[in-house]
């Protein structure tokens, strides 16, 4: 029997009792010609205390059902405080109220517990960074969505999966393999082989999970870095070769003429005016680099105002005419005359077109033409020219905005340029909100497009 209900009993049956023998000593002593009253009111006396008794006793087995059904859901998680009567005051009352206090804390701790659990797997989950935990036998334990991007996945994969089953990647998995074996911190540089080709450096730590090690993964992409750098390296490199070009042949000819040139007056016209020249090519390339680091760093004040499409592209065409008659090439016009005004800077967006137009003429072999086309496409201008020139590869197109990026280096240098004039077209097409863009095929040549957003104030 229950401890509980058995010092219950135990005291009933002391009280009954104590009782029975009191009143039967009065009944012995008050009624001794009347002993035949004793046993009714014994039965009568035993009611009368037992009937409390077993409320009590109803009220003690409920409370105890409670803590056995409380004791019962707390492997489930289920700990719901019991309802009790606090008015009501025993052994029993207090040990369920305190059972209500562990539960409300328990509670409380697991809520607190289950916010910051959801607070740090938001953060991991919205972290830049790609954080994986790779489990003993390379399990993979946890990952956020940006460790899958980084791998290329489209589904974070369920917990318990093998490393070598999701990627192949051999620079990931070997790094695993090394911080396993060094259980230390690591940290290195590795290639992602997705499409295109990523570089990330990735921090290993080991971490003790439980009885076994597992390894914590940061991966942070730095291609874009690596990219600048690139980019960094190339820019330096022809800027040298741009500058290094005209300054030889200045110090070539120079030298040549302290040398004696001179007095040869038919030569030395020639030799100083190749100088001449050189000096203009330096300073084109100085001016446009000034220009182009001035657009990238917002420096460049545009006047904004409406611009007649057909007065730009007229003005355009008078200006390279001559030049074009001199290689025998045919300019042809294409628009409507009801063409919206375009917002932007009227100068700035000859001088692009005039880019465009003069690596037309520069590119397009004698007897070839060239086509300058403007249309509407709902808010925007489309502004084109086309040529029947030479071509672009596909490849280089991608790259073709670039600066000093040149599709055929020794015929660009022969036909002169100074391969920033695309890249300033684009950065100026982008800072009137436009974009550019070229479609080209070998042989049959190029078409550079602009797209420029509509005036709002229109002639009516």
């Amino acid at each position: 029997m229950n401890p509980v209900k058995s010092k219950f009993f135990g005291k009933l049956g002391l009280y009954l009792f104590a009782l029975w023998l009191l009143f039967a000593w009065a009944m012995g002593i008050t009624s001794r010609s009347n002993g035949w009253l004793l046993w009714p009111a014994s039965a009568i006396l035993v009611i009368l205390v037992a009937v409390p008794f077993l409320y009590k006793f109803q009220k003690l087995n409920q409370r105890l059902r409670l803590i056995r059904d409380f004791s019962r859901r707390i492997p489930e998680g289920n700990i719901e405080p019991i309802s009790i009567h606090t008015d009501e005051e025993d052994d029993l009352i207090e040990s369920i109220q305190a059972l209500n206090e562990v539960a409300a804390l328990h509670v409380q701790t697991v809520r607190l517990l289950t916010d910051e659990r959801n607070q740090f797997d938001a953060i991991l989950r919205s972290m830049v960074e790609g954080v994986a935990v790779i489990e003993k036998g390379e399990k993979i334990a946890f990952c956020n969505e940006a460790f899958c991007r980084a791998l290329g996945l489209i589904d974070i994969p369920r917990a318990g999966r093998l490393l070598v089953e999701i990627t192949r990647q051999s620079g990931l998995l070997e790094f695993v393999q090394q911080v396993l074996a060094k259980n230390e911190k690591v940290t290195g540089e590795i290639e992602i082989s997705t499409k295109p080709s990523r570089t990330f450096v990735v921090t290993g730590a080991s971490v003790l999970a439980g009885a076994s090690t597992a390894v914590v993964l940061v991966l942070h992409d730095i291609s874009e870095i690596r990219k600048l750098e690139r980019m960094r390296r190339d820019f330096v490199a022809n800027v040298s070769h741009e500058f290094k070009t005209p300054l030889t042949a200045i110090q070539g000819f120079a030298e040549t003429l302290l040398g004696g040139a001179l007095e040869d007056k038919q030569n030395s016209q020639r030799f100083v005016e190749i100088i001449r020249d050189q000096a203009i090519r330096l300073n084109r390339v100085t001016s446009d680099l000034l220009k182009l680091s001035m657009i990238e760093a917002g420096r460049l004040t545009l006047e904004y105002r409406p611009v007649d499409v057909t007065h730009l592209i007229n003005s355009c065409e008078e200006t390279v005419r001559g030049k074009a008659e001199q290689k025998q090439l045919a300019i042809t016009k294409e628009y409507s005359d009801c063409l919206p005004l375009i917002r932007g800077d009227s100068a700035r967006l000859m001088e692009v077109i005039l880019n465009f137009l003069d690596n037309a003429i520069a590119y397009t072999p004698p007897g070839g033409n060239i086509t300058v086309g403007a249309r509407a496409e709902g808010s925007m201008v489309n502004i084109s020219v086309s040529d029947t020139g030479i071509g672009i590869h596909k490849a280089d197109q991608q790259r073709i905005f670039e600066r000093f990026y040149r599709v055929d280096d020794a015929r660009s240098r022969t036909v002169g340029g100074t391969g920033l004039g695309l890249s300033i077209a684009k950065h100026l097409i982008e800072s009137h909100g436009g974009s550019v863009s070229v479609e080209s095929e070998i042989g049959k040549g190029s078409t550079f497009s602009i797209s420029l957003p509509i005036a709002a104030e229109q002639p009516e």
